[in-house]
């Protein structure tokens, strides 16, 4: 998903957060030199709503840690890349099986 303009990351933020009880995001390192910044944080939360293209949720706990890099240009942020387990969200959010069950003889054939 991409999001342009100081509005559109915040409806897109609010849309997110909304899905989830107890949402909080904290933030272990943080740092920046230069023109480059370093940000990993951690987000927890009950998914109780809907995500686009997810089952809705059921208030399972869901964890997602990431790192999120940004690029600065003239004192604001140009571009952000964010690093993160898709395959353990979309496990949490039960989109996917869990990954030990994932490659098990079990969990690929059909009988």
């Amino acid at each position: 998903m991409i999001s342009q303009g100081r509005a559109d990351v915040r409806r897109s933020l609010a849309n997110f957060f909304a899905a989830f009880e107890g949402a909080a995001v904290e933030h272990p390192v943080a740092f920046a030199a230069g023109d480059q910044a370093v940000d990993s944080w951690v987000f927890t939360g009950h998914y109780t709503g809907a995500l686009p293209g997810l089952p809705p949720g059921a208030g399972q706990p869901v964890t997602i840690q990431g790192l999120t890099l940004i690029e600065l240009a003239g004192g604001a942020i140009h571009r952000t890349t964010d690093y993160y387990d898709q395959y353990g969200i979309l496990a949490q959010f039960g989109a996917l099986p869990p990954m030990e069950q994932a490659g098990t003889p079990d969990a690929t054939s059909k009988g």
